[in-house]
């Protein structure tokens, strides 16, 4: 089963904070975008290449934000398509049940008994349960592989 994700593209990342904290009052600084050209800019002017008698500032600002463009929307397409393997994965285990075994309650938390349906719906729709579920799935699985464990006792 696949799970629809949100596209991002690389102009929406460019307008996330560079250094967000949460705690602004007023003006949050540099953008990502504005903060990555600036760098490119950075790298461009000191090889040298644009210091010549034909140079031209807005060549390099262009070249700069070229980079930057290229850059976010390859950060874009990795970020949408590496985030969701693991929730992708669950989710196919999930529902690759019959829809008895799928419908019948499996786990008990301590926000109730899910089904494996339940739990696909909760993973799929990113509920802060369904993202909770993932984290301590992947954790444990994580221990066990560190102590060579095959299951849980």
């Amino acid at each position: 089963m696949k799970i629809e994700v949100e596209k991002i593209s690389g102009k929406d990342l460019g307008k996330e904070y560079a250094f967000p904290d949460g705690n602004y009052r007023c003006n949050p600084g540099l953008f990502k975008r504005e903060y990555i050209a600036t760098m490119a800019m950075q790298g461009l002017l000191a090889n040298g290449k644009y210091l010549g008698e034909d140079f031209e500032l807005t060549n390099v600002s262009k070249s700069a934000v070229q980079f930057t463009d290229a850059l976010l929307d390859e950060l874009a397409i990795s970020k949408t398509t590496d985030t969701y393997y693991v929730e992708d994965a669950m989710v196919d285990w999930l529902t690759k049940h019959s829809e008895e075994e799928a419908n019948k309650p499996y786990i008990q938390t301590i926000n109730g008994t899910f089904s494996m349906s339940e739990l696909a719906k909760e993973i799929k729709g990113q509920t802060v349960f369904g993202k909770q579920m993932v984290s301590s799935i992947v954790k444990l699985t994580i221990d066990l592989l560190v102590r060579n464990k095959e299951k849980i006792s």
